[in-house]
């Protein structure tokens, strides 16, 4: 089994923000279960951009049987904006 072609790709894009408001009673969903809220609240998000990469391999097996892969990830930032306050995320 030899690597017959590789491929790669990077994408860098910017997206916008996002706010919604809540009332009292809105079920929210945590590990423990879902629960009605108590006070009403905003919610607001941004992710001021991502960057996502990959990686296409192809190997060829047989004369006439390929396989193919994929491989990458996507990276971000974002800020969350609730009722407790702010929280920033990466991932």
């Amino acid at each position: 089994m030899k690597i017959r072609f590789i491929a790669a790709e990077l994408r860098i894009g910017g997206t916008g923000t996002g706010t919604s408001s809540y009332s009292t009673g809105t079920p929210i969903t945590t590990a423990l279960g879902t629960f009605p809220s108590s006070v009403a609240f905003d919610y607001s998000m941004r992710a001021t951009y991502f960057i996502s990469y990959l990686i296409k391999p192809q190997y060829e097996i047989a004369p006439n049987l390929h396989l193919y892969g994929l491989l990458g990830g996507t990276t971000s930032t974002a800020r969350i904006w609730g009722i407790v306050g702010s929280v920033s995320y990466h991932f």
